[in-house]
């Protein structure tokens, strides 16, 4: 049997056989949205912070947010 007619983006036979492909998933972005915003410097202090806060003072900045938000 003879071998079907090359079209479309078929390897020749002397392409390389071995394609390396890039460890990272695509372009990196520059667009700004919530995900990639730049952090204000005192929200960055409290996230730093957050994990050695007493639960009461954290419940107490929890309040604080909700109420500004009416919630």
């Amino acid at each position: 049997m003879g071998q079907a007619p090359r079209v479309g983006l078929e390897q020749s036979e002397d392409s390389p056989r071995r394609v390396q492909v890039s460890e990272t998933a695509g372009a990196k972005s520059g667009a700004v949205d919530r995900e990639n915003a730049p952090i204000d410097p005192d929200l960055d202090t409290v996230i730093d912070a957050w994990n050695s806060l007493p639960p009461d003072t954290r419940t107490a900045i929890l309040a604080i947010v909700e109420a500004v938000q009416g919630r």
